[in-house]
């Protein structure tokens, strides 16, 4: 969803495919160009590369038997039951070389209901070992919804961190 809705703001992400069945798999390889691509299971849940879910695939053929293995399981990941997530769709998607990964994310604070913008510059993968880190969050957004131009970052962990406050009459 992120990634539609980026490409239709003219901001670059790789090109891919939704695959349900593995024959479409070896179709949707063809199409990205034959060059290395990713498989990546699509379930509700962080994790998946660590899982198993997020495999390299070389060529058709190979695209295809993976696609029919990964729809054949279920997904364990940490943030998962112990019996996982079936995996019923896969994301087939060109391989890039990523030279800086980044997060973000808005979340509700529970504390106070309200949004709350997270960024960090140590995106990626490994971001979940960072929640052992303290947190705190100083920076808010400003009446009407803007952002505060200089947010205050987390301690420890290099996040930023914004609230949003409701202008005022907004229930």
């Amino acid at each position: 969803q992120a990634k539609r809705l980026f490409a239709a703001h003219q901001i670059p992400v790789p090109r891919g495919a939704l695959i349900a069945r593995p024959a479409q798999a070896r179709a949707a390889f063809a199409a990205l160009g034959g060059g290395p691509c990713t498989l990546k299971a699509q379930i509700h849940a962080g994790g998946r590369g660590k899982a198993g879910g997020v495999l390299p695939v070389a060529t058709a053929e190979q695209a295809e038997q993976t696609a029919l293995d990964l729809l054949s399981r279920r997904c364990i990941t940490v943030q998962t039951s112990p019996e996982g997530l079936p995996v019923n769709r896969l994301l087939l998607e060109e391989r890039l070389n990523i030279a800086r990964e980044l997060y973000l994310a808005v979340m509700i604070d529970r504390s106070s209901g309200r949004p709350v913008i997270l960024a960090s510059r140590e995106g990626g993968v490994e971001l979940d070992r960072h929640r052992e880190r303290p947190v705190r969050c100083a920076g808010s957004v400003g009446e009407g919804g803007q952002l505060d131009p200089e947010p205050k970052r987390g301690e420890g962990a290099g996040f930023w961190c914004c609230h949003w406050r409701r202008p005022p009459g907004v229930d």
